[in-house]
């Protein structure tokens, strides 16, 4: 303690010992105020990568860095003094958090690391996140973070993160696997948030992944952070924050609840029933159809439009009663398919027109060549099928495949309420679609009023910004942006088969955003 006293011609005067050997309680006699001194002999690389990394932080979450310094065989780092303790006593002194103060708690760890992650010199990981580097105030409504030793700055010009390497490792119950073998990366940050919430919850080492079974949807969040392998984690932080906000909204936004008796009122509370037509992209009508039904319990129904059967099927499957579809129709027989248009949907689902989606009796695939079999061929019956959507469902997807050109399609398209393109978020695909559709509206088979635009495969800071697309195709026809998922296209080009399910609550709350523009009143 003494050689401190004297440190920086005894400015900085110990007054109280921490459980750590090398951190003292300290008063800064050039401002009266207390301070935090941490001490690492003078070749130790661990104190030299702290002061590195602290002294370029001024985040109001890192304790202020006030000074550095060597002296004898020491080196010191001086920061200002928290009245906080750690998130492990916290729980060891007041017990396990519940679900809901975890999520909240999340978030809050969550905005921490997305801002090491985004810093403005280049994005800087964690490492070693466990809840004795966290601290916290009484109430769980503020922390820091403290300890950078494994901290690191990942160059700008990284082409990889993997290949970056450091000597100082994580603790292991908390630590993602690549941080242990020496290749920790911005993503071992998210499997560390969700050990640390496994434990907040828990109040136990996060070495038992049977225990997320007990936190319900929330511990499946927490399952997807502690994935083995990166690449199956949440893409960023963000992606984390977006998918626990989906959570903690819960009923009252999340999944809005959208239960009106069919009937012929096309408007229900704050929203109206739609027909869409989604040109050329099933992937995106698939989930937009899975996340409609699943997430906002809109009662809703998925059509194809192709020269090639069965594409829906290639993302959802159903299933039909093969004893009701067995039985013969006397009714359509004599009077032809196209009445069923005239027909509940009760009965379409009966007679294996429609087909309910596994495990979840808001979402329907109509079966393959459906448009032909009732006879759909003109203006007027394609209006009759919008009728009959509007008295049965709450959205109506018709999936058409771009190539296709029939009077049907350009039938549908000019009588939907709203017609989709999806381009790939990038400047020369949204200005190619803006030009092929205009060419449409001016040879007469869409109307550009009803035209909108939702990009795909966005990446932040890689596709063409937000901002931008929306000044292409005009603010009041960009809907949102659908996120780059690693998953769909490994399923896809490597699988060979894509199912949409669960997983996509990764992505919901971008879903969440175009429908509701889609479906409120006087959207």
């Amino acid at each position: 303690m003494s050689e401190l006293k004297v440190c920086l011609s005894e400015r900085f005067r110990v007054i109280d010992d921490t459980s750590s050997d090398k951190v003292k309680r300290a008063i800064d006699m050039a401002t009266d105020k207390e301070v935090c001194i941490k001490r690492w002999d003078r070749d130790d690389l661990c104190g030299v990568n702290e002061v590195k990394v602290v002294s370029s932080f001024s985040f109001d979450f890192v304790p202020k860095f006030i000074c550095s310094f060597e002296e004898g065989d020491f080196r010191y780092l001086v920061r200002e003094w928290i009245e906080a303790i750690t998130l492990e006593e916290y729980i060891k002194e007041k017990g396990c958090i519940d679900g809901k103060q975890c999520m909240d708690f999340g978030l809050l760890l969550c905005d921490v690391i997305e801002k090491m992650h985004e810093h403005s010199d280049g994005p800087y990981a964690f490492v070693d996140l466990k809840p004795s580097n966290i601290l916290v105030d009484s109430k769980l409504e503020r922390i820091w973070i403290c300890d950078f030793e494994a901290s690191y700055h990942i160059s700008e010009n990284a082409v990889n993160i993997e290949e970056y390497t450091t000597k100082v490792l994580g603790t292991e119950i908390y630590s993602a696997p690549e941080v242990l073998y020496g290749k920790p990366m911005l993503s071992s940050d998210i499997y560390s948030i969700g050990a640390v919430l496994l434990y907040s919850m828990s109040g136990k080492p996060p070495v038992n992944r049977k225990r997320l079974k007990e936190y319900g949807k929330f511990g499946k969040v927490l399952e997807k952070c502690m994935k083995f392998e990166p690449e199956d984690r949440f893409a960023d932080v963000k992606e984390l924050k977006r998918e626990i906000k989906l959570l903690k909204e819960g009923e009252k936004n999340a999944r809005t609840s959208v239960n009106a008796k069919i009937n012929s009122v096309r408007y229900v509370n704050r929203y109206k029933r739609i027909v869409v037509t989604v040109d050329g992209n099933m992937g995106f009508a698939c989930e937009l159809a899975y996340v409609a039904a699943t997430f906002l319990n809109y009662k809703t129904a998925i059509f194809e439009l192709a020269d090639t059967d069965n594409i829906i099927t290639y993302y959802l499957s159903g299933t039909s009663n093969a004893s009701y579809v067995s039985e013969s129709d006397i009714f359509s027989l004599n009077y032809g398919m196209k009445t069923y248009l005239g027909r509940s949907a009760r009965e379409w689902v009966r007679r294996g027109l429609l087909k309910s989606f596994d495990a979840n009796s808001n979402l329907y695939i109509a079966r393959s060549g459906i448009f032909d079999e009732l006879e759909i061929h003109d203006v007027r019956d394609v209006r009759n099928f919008c009728h009959w959507a509007y008295n049965n469902f709450d959205l109506v997807i018709v999936a058409a495949e771009e190539r296709l050109m029939s009077p049907v399609k350009n039938a549908m398209m000019l009588n939907s309420d709203y017609v989709i393109a999806v381009p790939y978020a990038n400047v020369d695909d949204i200005q190619l679609c803006c030009a092929y559709y205009h060419r449409l509206s001016q040879k007469g088979y869409i109307s550009e009023e009803n035209l909108r635009y939702v990009a795909w495969d966005y990446i932040d800071k890689v596709s063409l910004p937000e901002s931008g697309i929306s000044m292409i195709v005009g603010r009041s026809k960009y809907l949102g942006a659908i996120p780059y998922d690693r998953r769909r296209l490994v399923s896809r080009n490597v699988k060979g088969s894509y199912y949409v399910n669960d997983d996509v609550c990764d992505i919901a709350s971008s879903y969440d955003t175009v429908i509701s523009k889609l479906m409120r009143v006087g959207g």
